[in-house]
């Protein structure tokens, strides 16, 4: 779906476009929520109240990328909210004070889960060898060890993650700009 037909459908309440806007974001928005509750049904809830607020909302967007950032920051409130009604917000305060992980990793998180997520998906469609192959690369795994676990030679290894790279790098380019870090990690 366009991303201009997209925004157009979502502030029209469409239910189609608030289901690929829920498959679009899903699952980073709650990766993220997660890694500040810890806490699936917490994070889900989140998650869930940020796509209840946006559909009965009257937010209306310019771009796909106004409306990513509506998401992340909207989360990012809901979950300082929670953090500050359940009394964690004066550990996590205190934590930033010792220099540990606080929100203002926020963004970066944001940035590795989304990322995470569109890599996955760009993986998925590529054909099965390939994607096996893809996969194992990911993991970090070298091409000997591929060409044994798939049982196919370490040329065919080498092939199919050179097809691949390729295969997602023209996805990328037809896709968003940012698509670019998706493209990074691969390399």
């Amino acid at each position: 779906m366009l991303d201009s037909v997209f925004i157009k459908l979502l502030a029209e309440k469409d239910d189609a476009a608030y289901k690929e806007l829920f498959a679009r974001y899903y699952d980073s928005l709650k990766g993220l929520a997660f890694t500040y509750v810890k806490d699936s049904a917490t994070a889900e809830d989140l998650v869930q109240d940020l796509f209840l607020a946006l559909y009965y909302g009257g937010q209306k967007f310019d771009s796909v990328m106004g409306l990513k950032y509506y998401l992340f920051r909207s989360l990012k409130n809901g979950i300082l909210n929670y953090l500050k009604k359940e009394g964690l917000r004066r550990r996590y305060e205190q934590q930033m004070m010792q220099g540990s992980e606080p929100m203002e990793d926020y963004w970066e998180k944001a940035m590795e889960e989304e990322v995470f997520v569109r890599l996955n998906d760009a993986v998925d469609r590529l054909p099965e060898q390939c994607r096996k192959v893809m996969r194992f690369t990911l993991e970090g795994k070298e091409a000997p060890e591929i060409a044994r676990l798939l049982d196919i030679s370490v040329t065919t290894v080498k092939d199919h993650r050179r097809a691949g790279r390729e295969k997602l790098a023209e996805w990328l380019r037809e896709g968003s700009k940012n698509d670019f870090l998706v493209l990074f990690v691969l390399c």
